[in-house]
């Protein structure tokens, strides 16, 4: 199933209040290295280059094998 969301008619006050949720759930998601590995993959599919904050995410997949 897809939803399509328009950020535009989320009124400012839930927009305010959703943004540190989602962000935190975010970050917490992108702590996974295979999530990491995946990103990149998918991004050098679509844009056929590497990310360009490559070297952020190399540290933290890096950093996750300890």
């Amino acid at each position: 199933m897809e939803v399509a969301i328009n950020p535009k008619e989320i009124p400012d006050q839930v927009f305010r209040t959703l943004a540190p949720v989602i962000m935190d759930c975010v970050e917490d998601y992108f702590k996974d290295p295979t999530v990491i590995r995946k990103f990149i993959v998918w991004h050098e599919r679509r844009y056929n280059r590497p990310p360009s904050n490559i070297d952020s995410l190399n540290a933290a997949l890096e950093a996750a094998r300890g």
